[in-house]
C-alpha cells in the first residue's frame, strides 16, 4: 500500500518551535517511513518553498505533503504557487507513478438487439 499524507500542520519541521507535539508527530511520522517530499526535492536547507503568507509576517511552510517509501523515489517536483483566495499557497507535487493509475479495459460493451417484429416462440 502507497500512502500520500497531506496536511497543514502548521509547523516545520526544523524549527525548534512549534505548536505543542508537533515535533513528536514529525518523528511519528518518520518512524512509519513517511518521507516529507520537500527534502527529496530541495535539499540545500537554505532553500524555502513557503506554504503559507499573511501580512505583516514571514512567509512560513506550515503545510506538507508526506509519502511512502516507493512515492518519494518516483517524486519529480514540488512547488508552491501564491493565490488569492486564501492566505495559504497551492502545494503541488508531481510523481512519476503510472502504476497507480490503471486504465480500464478498453473493449466496447456488445449490445444485444431484439428483432421483435420477426421474432417467434423458439427465439424469444
Amino acid at each position: 500500500m502507497q500512502v500520500i499524507f497531506i496536511s497543514d500542520l502548521n509547523a516545520e519541521p526544523k524549527r525548534h518551535i512549534n505548536p505543542k507535539h508537533s515535533n513528536q508527530f514529525f518523528r511519528n511520522l518518520a518512524n512509519c517511513n513517511l518521507f516529507n517530499i520537500r527534502d527529496i526535492c530541495y535539499d540545500n536547507a537554505n532553500t524555502r518553498l513557503p506554504t503559507f503568507h499573511r501580512n505583516g509576517c514571514n512567509p512560513s511552510r506550515i503545510n506538507h505533503i508526506y509519502c511512502s517509501t516507493k512515492l518519494a523515489t518516483q517524486t519529480i517536483r514540488l512547488s508552491s504557487t501564491p493565490t488569492d483566495l486564501s492566505d495559504h499557497y497551492l502545494l503541488i507535487a508531481t510523481l512519476e507513478c503510472p502504476e497507480l493509475v490503471t486504465k480500464k479495459s478498453s473493449s466496447l460493451i456488445k449490445k444485444k438487439y431484439f428483432d421483435i417484429d420477426n421474432m417467434n416462440q423458439e427465439t424469444w
